[in-house]
């Protein structure tokens, strides 16, 4: 009698310990969720900021690009006037 009592005790015992262990493996399984939904999130902001990156260096680039015509035509208007004032004071 001893023996069944000991046994059904330990039977209990491993019912609620596994038990608990299902809780918690459910548990984790949700934080798992969780934290696999906030990477996929992250992932995807960090996709946007470098389209969103990527696309202002090419921004820039042109305006870089179109400021040095720019900068150069100012050039040879300056140096174009020069020669012109010389002309004329000459």
């Amino acid at each position: 009698m001893q023996a069944f009592t000991t046994h059904r005790k330990a039977l209990e015992t491993s019912i609620q310990k596994n038990k608990r262990f299902e809780e918690q493996n459910a548990q984790l399984l949700n934080k798992n969720r969780e934290l696999v939904a906030k990477e996929n999130i992250t992932q995807m902001q960090i996709e946007s900021l470098e389209s969103e990156l990527k696309s202002l260096q090419q921004r820039f680039k042109r305006e870089r690009e179109t400021l040095s015509v720019e900068l150069d035509d100012k050039k040879s208007q300056i140096l174009r006037y020069s020669s012109e004032l010389k002309e004329t004071q000459s």
